[in-house]
């Protein structure tokens, strides 16, 4: 495509899809989505600890 059909430079404007606020959101929700699920793991293996600790009693 080559001529006046051509599509030029500025008829794609990124800035308009993704401003760095947006992305900055993005990422902030994405950190905070792995820290719960890091969070969960260690609750789960705590209780799990818990549990073989006092596995005994339960015999």
């Amino acid at each position: 495509m080559s001529g006046k059909n051509a599509l030029e430079d500025n008829d794609f404007d990124v800035e308009d899809d993704a401003t760095g606020q947006d992305v900055k959101e993005v990422v902030s929700a994405a950190w905070a989505d792995i820290r719960r699920r890091l969070e969960d793991q260690l609750d789960e293996r705590r209780l799990q600890k818990n549990i073989q600790d006092y596995d005994f009693d339960l015999d």
